[in-house]
């Protein structure tokens, strides 16, 4: 025998409940409006107190009149242990289990405390105390045991109200007794260090250029990947180049363990890897290193890395390094690209950009890259220490080397800072400070050093940094960065003691190869000209060497904005680069002897526009630019660009071009899937061809298997929701759960609070989301697995009545035999029913008494997987065997 099926359900939570009610209640209002406010309103679950139905709201003919009294208290909960998000002053604080338990006049179990739950959710229970003990106070002391009941007993002005719909506890608290952390603070040790998993970011490009009637294959792969283990990571970063003339070439640019030390809000590294560069410029090290991790603090509490922007004139491949290792490269269509995701390898050391273009032409370009003013909060300090061999890029003979540095902020004003290198043969020692003022934010340091070189004479000498910036927001300027920088001839630095004894080792004695930066000015200003006016920024960069007459100068200055759906910038570009010609070995004349000096002047102005084709999100873009160069004649181009399917996944553009008289054409897609990204392009012109095709993605290993994704970033998320294949991470249209119920989300932020949700949209309806939300806190690089709970089983819309005709009941709820509430009538006799995957006797039960309920009997067949139609059958409910009817 079966057993009963219970009066009410802890499954069913009061707000499922009335959204089923509510288009009764509605259709009710519209025939009697004097009550519609009065009963809509008690819908509302802010409204307190208990809910009365009016029987009038069901007029005759609707049905046996069922019994709604086991609705009349909102938010009801039973007593019993939740898995619930607690949030405080709607700040998410934790997910956790809370107790609920019954407490003398109340009609719902109140959630239960303890001292040390409290200071977990960020209250301060010692201002609590000291609350209780004045003598004037009401309040009742906070036990050391655990306390169920009315929160505002204990801490004044405090509630806490848990809700069953969404299962989360609530709690509002004065801001008095709050503990003071920062905004976006996550308590340490809520941080996630995720599972065991290999993480793999890939992209490879492949290129056919024939010009000059030479053809040339070309290819390249770059990798990232990670494989964790615990709360350890092992980084592997590393690029292989081939060509058919040049061969083959595999450079690691990154090899190393990571393990972040919470206590310590820091991060070590042992292998090779990057100083920061915070201070002294960044090197790359073979060792050790234990550094200060600001993404620790909150989000509120922190702060940088170049942006690249450029322009191609074809589909061109745009290659970026620092310091000769190889950031990056990417294919972009032709017209202005910007690059805004790069990996660094250090924060100290130019940003190098070259384009090659289809034809083969190649432009090249630095982006100079220092570290902002150094101004800390008042207490909060940055730290390094690091140890190791140098391993700068094909250099031999580098040498050992230590590094410490330290900031601390003295106070809301001043900011103190030092640190000392040491090396074979070499030693630095710098101090500098910050200073915060309502003119801006200074930074002034000092380095001195000293080098010795085999064979050369000891020197030694001092480099003066001074930075700006500022940002005043009521006229929109932002100084984003100004920074001076001279050295006196003597001085240098150890990536170039590195340097001088590898050109000393393989006998390079001109002043071209012992060339040093002389002085360096960088600046970048950017002005807002209200609402509607646009746009105005200038960038200027000037540099010169020692031991020779080279200079470079860079200043950029453009406008931009927008009218109506119409898209314009314009902007202006002059360059000036001198340098020495140097004799070098096999040719005439004294080895390293100058003869002369080349110079190369270059203005170009640029004016472009974009133009939408139509209203719709997926209306395709006119785009055109026109650019004129005092060195090159004047180039056009004209072009369109759009995205197409359903979801955006395909974006295409195709160009024609016009410069010297010939005239070029360009065409690529991109199509973008949950699995990756795969690109291809072409470009023809006057005497040059060339075809390209590449792909870009991620793969994630992990106990459940693997899972396919697009390229991936530095922490990620396993989604894991059984059966719920197609679903949707977060609305990302990319990011969908596979066949086997696994999805990747990228881009977490570490240590800070992630909201992950999934969206049903695009899954079988035959799976339910029990949950489609969750936070999580990850720790850096890690893969933080998420689960979501899924029901999975038959769904079939029952259209049934009673033996006299009537619809079922309003209300009533449909049990299987084991007990299981598996659905509820609605409007007309309409039910959902879930869960059921065989031929199934059904009770239906619309109120305690024993003859309001009848049988109603659920044939299912083999079901269609393909169909995404809901199954509907129309039954009659009695005590026999009834009848069935499918409707399909």
């Amino acid at each position: 025998m079966s057993p009963s099926p219970p009066i009410l359900s802890k499954e069913r939570p009061y707000a499922s409940l009335r959204m089923a009610l509510l288009p009764t209640l509605i259709l009710g209002a519209m025939t009697r409006p004097a009550h519609a406010v009065e009963y809509l309103a008690a819908l509302d679950p802010a409204s307190p107190g208990a809910i009365s139905f009016d029987d009038g709201f069901f007029p005759s003919g609707f049905g046996t009149k069922v019994d709604l009294s086991r609705f009349e208290n909102a938010n009801t909960a039973l007593p019993g242990t939740y898995r619930a998000d607690i949030r405080v002053n709607k700040e998410w604080k934790a997910r956790a289990d809370i107790t609920l338990s019954d407490v003398q006049g109340k009609d719902s179990a109140m959630p239960c405390f303890d001292r040390v739950s409290l200071t977990a959710y960020g209250i301060d229970v010692g201002k609590v105390d000291a609350a209780a003990a004045e003598p004037t106070s009401s309040l009742k002391a906070l036990p050391e045991a655990a306390f169920c009941g009315e929160l505002g007993e204990y801490v004044p002005g405090a509630e806490a109200i848990f809700d069953v719909a969404s299962q989360s506890l609530d709690i509002t608290v004065p801001q008095l007794y709050e503990l003071a952390n920062a905004k976006g603070y996550v308590d340490p040790k809520y941080w996630d260090e995720g599972v065991n998993a290999g993480a793999i970011n890939y992209n490879a490009n492949l290129y056919q250029n024939s010009f000059g009637g030479r053809s040339r294959l070309s290819g390249y792969v770059g990798v990232d990947a990670t494989a964790n283990f615990g709360s350890w990571h092992l980084i592997h970063r590393s690029s292989f180049n081939w060509s058919e003339h040049n061969g083959r070439d595999y450079k690691t640019t990154a090899n190393y363990l990571q393990h972040d030390v919470p206590k310590l809000m820091s991060q070590v590294y042992v292998g090779d890897f990057y100083t920061t560069g915070n201070l002294f410029d960044s090197v790359n090290l073979r060792g050790a290193s234990l550094v200060s991790d600001d993404r620790m603090l909150p989000q509120s509490l922190r702060g940088y890395a170049p942006v690249v922007r450029g322009i191609a004139e074809t589909n061109a491949r745009v290659v970026i390094r620092q310091r000769g290792a190889l950031l990056r490269e990417l294919t972009v269509a032709p017209g202005p690209f910007e690059v805004n995701d790069l990996y660094p390898t250090g924060y100290g050391g130019d940003i190098e950009v070259e384009v090659l273009e289809a034809d083969g032409r190649s432009k090249r370009f630095n982006i100079p890259f220092s570290a902002t003013p150094q101004s800390l909060r008042a207490g909060q300090s940055r730290w390094e220490v690091a140890a190791g061999k140098v391993m700068e890029d094909r250099r031999k003979n580098t040498p050992l080397a230590a590094q410490g540095t330290y900031q601390r902020g003295l106070n809301d004003t001043v900011t103190a800072y030092g640190g000392v290198t040491l090396a074979t043969g070499y030693g630095a020692a710098l101090v500098g400070g910050a200073l915060n003022t309502k003119a801006g934010a200074f930074s002034l340091d000092v380095t001195g050093a000293k080098a010795k070189v085999r064979g050369k004479r000891a020197q030694s000498g001092v480099s003066v940094r001074v930075a700006y910036s500022k940002s005043i927001v009521d006229t929109g300027t932002n100084f984003s960065l100004a920074a001076y920088r001279y050295s006196t001839e003597g001085f240098v630095g150890l990536n170039d003691l590195t340097y001088l004894r590898n050109a000393t080792k393989l006998g390079e004695d001109s002043p071209l190869a012992f060339g040093r930066t002389r002085s360096q000015f960088t600046a970048n200003v950017y002005q807002q000209l209200g609402s509607k006016g646009g746009q105005v920024f200038a960038s200027a960069a000037r540099r010169d060497y020692w031991g020779d007459q080279r200079k470079q100068v860079d200043f950029t200055v453009g406008y931009s904005n927008q009218w109506k759906s119409l898209s314009y910038s314009l902007s202006a570009q002059r360059t000036l680069e001198t340098a020495n010609n140097i004799r070098l070995p096999g040719q005439p004349g004294g080895v390293g002897e100058n003869t002369g000096r080349t110079s190369h002047r270059d203005t170009r102005f640029l004016v472009s526009a974009s133009l939408p084709l139509g209203s719709s999100d997926r209306a395709p873009n006119v785009n055109a630019w026109i650019e004129r160069s005092t060195l090159a004649p004047a180039s056009a181009q004209v072009g369109i660009s759009g995205t197409a399917l359903e979801d955006g996944q395909l974006n295409y553009n195709a160009n024609f071009s016009r410069s010297s008289g010939n005239t070029s054409f360009s065409a690529s897609a991109q199509y973008n899937a949950s699995h990756g990204s795969i690109n291809a392009g072409y470009s023809q012109g006057r005497g040059y061809k060339q075809v390209n095709a590449g792909i870009t993605g991620g793969l994630v290993l992990h106990g459940g298997g693997h899972t396919w994704a697009p390229t991936l970033g530095e922490t990620l998320g396993l989604v894991h929701a059984p059966g719920a294949e197609g679903a949707r991470v977060g609305g990302n249209r990319r990011s969908r759960v596979d066949s086997n119920g696994y999805a990747v989300v990228t881009n977490l932020v570490p240590y800070q609070l992630n909201r992950v949700s999934l969206d049903p949209k695009g899954s079988s309806l035959d799976v339910e989301l029990q949950e489609t939300s969750k936070n999580i806190a990850p720790r850096a690089r890690s893969v933080v697995r998420l689960d979501y709970k899924t029901i999975s089983g038959r769904t079939v819309l029952v259209d049934g009545t009673l033996q006299s005709g009537d619809p079922i009941p309003f209300g009533a709820e449909v049990y299987d035999a084991e007990g299981n509430l598996v659905g509820m009538a609605g409007q007309g006799g309409q039910i959902i029913i879930r869960g059921v995957d065989k031929p199934s006797e059904l009770t239906v039960r619309w109120s305690d008494k024993p003859d309001d309920s009848c049988k109603i009997q659920l044939n299912v067949g083999p079901r269609d997987t393909k169909s995404t139609s809901l199954e509907r059958q129309s039954l009659s409910c009695s005590a026999s065997a009834p009848a069935v009817s499918n409707l399909h």
